[in-house]
This record gives structure tokens, C-alpha cells and sequence, in this order.
């Protein structure tokens, strides 16, 4: 039987796949490093990333964000929640980086001039959102609305 999280990270595994991306699915065993990613890849084009799949109502733990902080700082993506908010902000990248011809740039790089309609990126987190929305990500310094 699968659990909720199970459903969510089933979603992204088919979108990412349908994107031609490369990732693997990572499982915790009792070794390694806490805070692991659900999925680690690379989107098309060369860009690295991690996703941290989350159920509906459920965000990262501490650990789990000091480890995508670790990701952004290396110049990857970090991505975490619901299959449908990581595959908004997956296809919100994708449409900036093809309509625009830019190079895989942190969100935070990016100018409302470059973005779609009213979407805009938080600077501190890389979330992308809608005018009026607040940046929902945990430990997010801006944590507002823009």
C-alpha cells in the first residue's frame, strides 16, 4: 500500500521522466548522511538538483533544510513539497530558462522582469510565487509577502 508521500514522489518521477531529466530515488538504510534528498538529478541542460518530497501540510525538518541550503550553495537547485508545487516550480524554471535563452540561474538571480505574468522569485529561498502569495518555505528569512 502506498503512503501519501509515496503518491507525491510517484508524480514527480513521471514528470521528471516526461522532461527527460536524470535522477534516482534515494532510501534511507540507517547510514549515510541525515537529511538526505528524496530524489537527486539533473534537469536537461546540466543543471543539478534535489527534491524533498513533502505530503500535503508537511515541511522540510531543520536538517533536511540546511542540506538544500548545502545544494544552492554548491549552484544546484533545491526543491521541496507537494508533487504539485515542486512540478509548478520545475515547469516555472523551464518556461524562464526557454523563453528567455538563459542559463540555469538560481531563482534568486532572476528579475520580475524575466518572469511569466506576476510570478516572482523569493531572493532568499529560490520558491517561486504569485503576486500576493507568501514565501511558505521553512527557515525562509523572508517568510513574507513581496
Amino acid at each position: 500500500m502506498k503512503t501519501p508521500e509515496t503518491r507525491e514522489k510517484d508524480e514527480i518521477k513521471k514528470y521528471l521522466k516526461s522532461i527527460g531529466a536524470w535522477f534516482i530515488v534515494t532510501r534511507m538504510t540507517g547510514y549515510g548522511t541525515g537529511g538526505q534528498p528524496d530524489i537527486v538529478g539533473i534537469l536537461p541542460g546540466g543543471q543539478g538538483f534535489t527534491v524533498e518530497v513533502k505530503r500535503e501540510g508537511k515541511e522540510p525538518t531543520p536538517r533536511q533544510e540546511m542540506r538544500m541550503e548545502e545544494v544552492r550553495a554548491a549552484g544546484g537547485w533545491a526543491f521541496a513539497g507537494t508533487a504539485e508545487r515542486v512540478i509548478g516550480d520545475l515547469q516555472t524554471l523551464r518556461a524562464v530558462q526557454a523563453t528567455k535563452a538563459i542559463p540555469a540561474l538560481r531563482f534568486y538571480e532572476l528579475t520580475s522582469e524575466l518572469m511569466p505574468g506576476n510570478i516572482h522569485p523569493c531572493p532568499a529561498c529560490s520558491r517561486m510565487f504569485k503576486d500576493g502569495e507568501t514565501c511558505h518555505m521553512g527557515g525562509c528569512p523572508m517568510g513574507g509577502d513581496f
